[in-house]
């Protein structure tokens, strides 16, 4: 599991939703050398990573078989998994038009 703290700031304008954390993520979202390029694109692109909150569906590094293998879990896992990503997006991101 990703700490909380390591995610960003949940008040941010930018958040990037990923199925779940990666082996290489251990020490943070995106700490991987794939992560990392994506990193840059953002840097690129005129973000910055204190400009981004990330969050996963699952916020679980899965032992093998990736969301396979949270999928498999049956009793409505990954259901359960994505209300709760829409309800802390509820309460973090509110339209204003």
């Amino acid at each position: 599991m990703i700490p909380d703290k390591l995610l960003g700031d949940p008040a941010k304008k930018l958040w990037i939703v990923m199925s779940c954390p990666k082996a290489a993520d251990k020490t943070g979202p995106m700490s991987s050398s794939t992560g990392q390029t994506f990193i840059s694109y953002l840097q690129n692109a005129g973000y910055s990573r204190s400009d981004v909150h990330f969050e996963y569906i699952v916020n679980e590094i899965p032992h093998k078989g990736g969301m396979e293998a949270f999928k498999a879990r049956g009793d409505n896992f990954m259901d359960r998994q994505v209300e709760g990503l829409k309800e802390r997006i509820r309460q973090h991101k509110v339209l204003k038009l």
